[in-house]
């Protein structure tokens, strides 16, 4: 679990990087990895730092992360499962639905 969470991080920290890299957008796109972000938050119960991890790359991508109905449907789950057991998994969630729904 820690070689994951150093992965998210290192994600995390690209996309902060620069989020309108076309070339980053593609590869994230092309290469399925929001699906593996997805798991990693419908996860939360198991392994919820790496869940609150890739719910901030869910919400730095949320351009691309709208387009996925599976996207809002986890981090709603892991939202719930924060506010049980990890507080800030509760807020990563919270936020990443806030930006990909437009709402803040």
């Amino acid at each position: 679990e820690y070689l994951r969470s150093l992965t998210l991080n290192l994600l995390f920290n690209i996309i902060s990087s620069d989020p309108k890299n076309e070339t980053l957008i593609s590869i994230v796109y092309n290469d399925s990895i929001i699906d593996h972000l997805v798991w990693y938050v419908s996860e939360a119960l198991t392994c919820p730092w790496n869940a609150c991890l890739a719910a901030k790359c869910l919400g730095k991508l949320k351009d691309i992360s709208s387009k996925d109905g599976k996207v809002l449907e986890a981090l709603e789950k892991a939202e719930k499962v924060g506010n049980y057991i990890h507080h800030l998994l509760e807020q990563e969630a919270e936020g990443a639905i806030s930006e990909i729904s437009g709402v803040k």
